[in-house]
């Protein structure tokens, strides 16, 4: 799907998100509500969950953002190039994308990609802390402002 957005405004969404981001991983437990470029991000305490990078990928995972404020509790499933989820709600969306990874460590990775609406998501998850922040980037004439959830990963039982 293509999508057209100005280079500048696509340097500067990305730029908040990166910084969300940033921030969420460096002092999780400390991340305040704040704005910038209409990001809305939310305060959330991480869950211990302990796990590598490489005993997730393939699986499936519970990402919660119920904390955040927002009604999305999914099921995630990662892999270095592609990203499957399921909406656990009536009617609720699922798709495979494909994704862009970068293993920072062991235990965290950061993803990208674009969903079939045209949203451009960048994903960081700690599987150590059991945290994901989720920034989903401005889609072109649909959406006012882009948002950043964090919240919580889980094994589904």
């Amino acid at each position: 799907m293509a999508v057209s957005m100005s280079i500048s405004r696509f340097r500067t969404l990305l730029g908040a998100a990166l910084v969300a981001l940033a921030q969420a991983s460096a002092a999780p437990h400390q991340l305040a509500a704040q704005a910038s470029d209409g990001l809305r991000v939310a305060v959330v305490a991480p869950q211990p969950l302990g796990l590598t990078v490489e005993q997730a990928l393939g699986e499936v995972l519970l990402f919660d953002y119920s904390v955040s404020g927002s009604a999305y509790r999914m099921h995630v499933t990662l892999r270095p190039d592609e990203v499957s989820w399921t909406e656990l709600r009536e009617g609720g969306r699922s798709e495979t994308d494909a994704a862009q990874s970068v293993r920072l460590d062991d235990h965290r990775l950061m993803m990208n990609w674009f969903e079939e609406s045209g949203q451009f998501v960048v994903l960081y998850v700690d599987l150590l802390a059991g945290q994901t922040t989720y920034c989903g980037l401005l889609r072109p004439g649909v959406d006012d402002a882009g948002v950043c959830y964090t919240g919580t990963i889980e094994i589904p039982r």
